[in-house]
């Protein structure tokens, strides 16, 4: 069953009370209780001629039980509202578009009431979604909310604004959909899978300890509830948990998963699955008990289930033990940086949607988890969760020039989709080159059931859609001797020690790779990176060259040494004219990262058409890439070019609306053309990502004294500053807050001994931030920097 959907039938739109128990086939349907709704069905299905209001029940059970067939047959002669909407519905998730649209739009001329009225409209707006037209399908939504603001509606809402990159609009639509259905599935799927307004830290602070401790200790029980079958249990802890502290998203997630699994007991194709599940032998994975950290802790059923997905990618199981790698199987109650080796996930975001990290199902890397509650969809034929985060392990350790022929076959889908719109098998897919090869592996292991299984990663997709994937994803699961990926995998161990902030164990690995791989460009260019951290010029200078005399075409390594040079202590100029010399020679994606670069250095420098003509460039490669939209709409900022500018700024957002940093910097130049009100609105989403940033501290300050609220302003400055002393935008704001304080001689010579600071030809260094996690570049000085400084406090 889509995530959008629950019913096309006559829904109440009015809030829940309180929680009798439910009586009627259809309380029971919008409780979610499929079990105890199945007696009261089948005199219903059984019925020669039901009418409309019993059709449209007869419908959502169908749906819900998965039997399409059934849909079929049932709605095929019938030229009512409710029929033409179960059709709809059928060919839309048959991705029979033209024939949706065709029935939505009789269905909506058919409708004698506003219960029908909305799910028409609503069946229009995942049309306009599914075609990428994010503004019609919010204006359908829209409209279908003032007909009947059911939860269907605003869960199908809130997806859209999420990807016009409004994710705090989405979230309260989310949230009004729970008010209206406590026990919708769509809705509290959602809201336990990252979308939401406020992380851990925040809930436990508004919450109270005592509030969240209970809410906790409450979603434990009924996560073990859940795993013991006891439905009922888990729905009560659930809800207990929420009472305790509303918004716990782990107490949301086990609340979708209990309605899930009140699906798949009625399910019309379980026991199909589970006659198969049984007949497959348990394959051999050589070190998986190595491997999967909690191995000797699942069950049987589990064991087996985790073995299948691994067995693809099973040659280079011993390949990522090696290198440290491992795969966590988690329990449903458990936030993702309770995991293994995940505490730095904390309260973070995912920059692709701003989901919070701690509420999301699994994670790919070297320290890959997945919950236990996909392990066991899987039997039943839903997504390979499992399958999926191990790809991207494998890809992680692949050779370089096995990563090429991804990348290549990447562009050319990219190229393909750009004239038909159809080269991908999801959007996911096509957001990433990585995800295009993790889907890749996914629809080769999932045939199709029949021809009513509307998942869109299976086999027949990927053979209709990218033969090339099919033969490359084949030929990389037939492989037996992957030792050449043994440098990547120590390499991968190393980085991790690295974002640790442990440079002298991270090293350490680093070297060993280098002792086993001499000339290997990933382990060439990760020890680059290791020597850039250090800001150690004299030892990258060797390195560098010797990397770049062995690949001299590689775009990766190129950037690399610059990066290691420049924060080393080199001059940057010099170093720009060596990155660009020899450009048009490159391959497409080598060329591509050099661009990025360039562009970065070019816009630090504040050559504003340099910047745009090369980021246009990297644009004409890849149409939609977020890197160059972003430095793109930079460039125009830079040169001044408002409106352009914010329009590709919007583009770049809604491909990674997570992304602090790109926010951060529409706040910025949206403050510098005087638009106070949007970038109010901007620092509000950022304001979600993470409060404490200093650098949005530092806007915040600076949008404190574009009100006049001078005390404010330094104290968001003194905020960011106690965080990251090295912020030189609040130190900005903070000179400034003290002369509108009347502490002028105070302010002035701060001021200036920014001006002199920034009047050196200073290179930057690498700082460990602890609160993130990894590394930050400071002491950059960029155009953009002293253009702050001048709007603040012109000389």
């Amino acid at each position: 069953m889509s995530g959008f959907w629950f019913s096309l039938g006559l829904l109440a739109a009015g809030a829940v009370e309180a929680e009798p128990a439910p009586r009627t086939a259809r309380d029971l349907l919008e409780a979610q209780q499929f079990r105890q709704a199945a007696p009261l069905m089948r005199p219903l299905l059984a019925k020669a001629r039901p009418d409309a209001a019993e059709r449209a029940l007869i419908y959502d059970w169908l749906f819900a039980v998965d039997d399409l067939a059934e849909v079929e047959r049932r709605s095929a002669t019938g030229s009512a509202a409710v029929d033409l909407l179960a059709a709809g519905r059928l060919a839309l998730e048959g991705r029979d578009f033209e024939r949706a649209g065709q029935l939505f739009e009789r269905a909506l001329r058919e409708a004698d009431s506003a219960a029908h009225r909305a799910p028409a409209l609503r069946g229009l707006g995942l049309l306009a979604h599914q075609r990428r037209d994010y503004e019609g399908a919010l204006r359908q939504l829209e409209a279908a909310r003032r007909e009947a603001a059911t939860a269907d509606v605003l869960v199908t809402q809130s997806e859209i604004l999420v990807r016009l990159g409004r994710t705090n609009e989405a979230v309260a639509a989310l949230e009004e959909a729970i008010r209206l259905n406590p026990d919708h599935e769509a809705a509290n799927y959602q809201l336990g899978n990252g979308y939401t307004r406020r992380n851990y830290s925040e809930l436990a602070r508004d919450c109270g300890d005592a509030g969240f401790e209970r809410a906790a200790h409450a979603t434990r029980r009924a996560s073990d509830a859940f795993e013991r079958g006891r439905l009922d249990l888990a729905r009560q802890g659930a809800r207990a948990a929420l009472r305790a502290c509303p918004g716990y998203g782990r107490a949301h997630a086990v609340l979708a998963k209990v309605a899930e699994s009140e699906r798949l007991a009625v399910d019309v194709h379980r026991a199909a699955h589970e006659r198969r599940f049984a007949a497959t032998p348990m394959p051999e994975v050589p070190q998986i008990e190595r491997y999967v950290l909690n191995w000797r802790s699942l069950s049987a059923r589990h064991r087996k289930r985790v073995a299948l997905s691994i067995a693809p990618w099973k040659a280079y199981v011993p390949i990522l033990v090696a290198g440290g790698a491992t795969h966590y199987i988690k329990p449903l109650y458990l936030r993702l940086s309770e995991t293994p080796g995940a505490a730095a996930l904390r309260d973070a975001r995912i920059d692709y949607d701003s989901r919070l990290w701690d509420d999301v199902r699994g994670v790919g890397g070297h320290m890959t988890v997945t919950g236990i509650e996909d392990v066991e969809r899987s039997v039943f034929g839903r997504y390979n969760t499992v399958l999926h985060e191990l790809t991207h392990q494998v890809h992680g350790v692949m050779t370089a020039a096995h990563k090429r022929e991804i990348q290549e076959l990447y562009r050319q889908a990219k190229e393909r989709d750009a004239r038909t719109g159809e080269a991908f098998l999801s959007r996911y897919a096509g957001g990433s080159v990585w995800e295009y090869f993790a889907e890749g592996a996914n629809s080769l292991d999932s045939p199709r059931r029949d021809r009513f299984d509307h998942r869109e990663i299976v086999r027949e997709r990927l053979v209709a859609h990218d033969p090339a994937l099919q033969a490359l994803v084949l030929r990389h699961f037939a492989a037996q001797d992957v030792a050449a990926s043994l440098p990547v995998a120590l390499v991968n161990g190393g980085q991790r020690h690295l974002e640790a902030g442990e440079l002298e164990a991270g090293q350490a690995l680093l070297t060993r790779a280098l002792g086993l791989a001499p000339e290997d460009e990933q382990v060439l260019g990760a020890n680059l990176y290791g020597l850039a951290l250090r800001g150690q010029a004299g030892t990258v200078e060797p390195l560098a060259a010797r990397a770049l005399a062995r690949h001299p075409d590689s775009g990766a390594l190129r950037v690399a040494a610059a990066d290691a040079l420049w924060h080393g202590g080199r001059a940057l100029a010099p170093l720009v004219t060596r990155l660009a010399a020899g450009r048009e020679a490159l391959r497409a994606e080598d060329g591509f990262e050099v661009d990025l670069a360039l562009g970065g250095y070019a816009l630090h420098q504040g050559r504003a058409e340099a910047a745009l003509q090369i980021f246009d460039r990297a644009l004409a490669q890849q149409g939609d890439s977020p890197e160059a939209l972003w430095g793109r709409a930079a460039a125009l900022a830079l040169a001044s070019r408002w409106d352009e500018a914010f329009v590709v700024y919007e583009r770049a957002l809604r491909l990674r609306t997570g992304i602090l940093a790109l926010r951060l910097d529409l706040v910025r130049d949206l403050m510098l053309a005087g638009r106070v009100e949007a970038a109010r609105v901007q620092l509000a989403e950022a304001r979600t990502l993470r409060a404490t940033e200093p650098q949005l501290l530092a806007l915040e300050g600076w949008l404190a004294l574009r009100d006049g609220r001078h005390a404010l302003a330094l104290d968001k400055a003194d905020a960011a500053l106690a965080r990251a002393a090295w912020c030189e935008s609040a130190q900005i704001v903070r000179a400034v807050a003290l002369r509108g304080l009347g502490r002028d001689e105070e302010g002035a010579r701060m001021l200036a001994a920014l001006r002199n600071e920034l009047a050196q030809e200073r290179t930057p260094r690498y700082v460990y931030r602890a609160d993130i996690a990894g590394w930050e570049s400071v002491r950059r000085h960029s155009a953009a920097l002293r253009r702050m400084l001048g709007a603040l406090a012109p000389d």
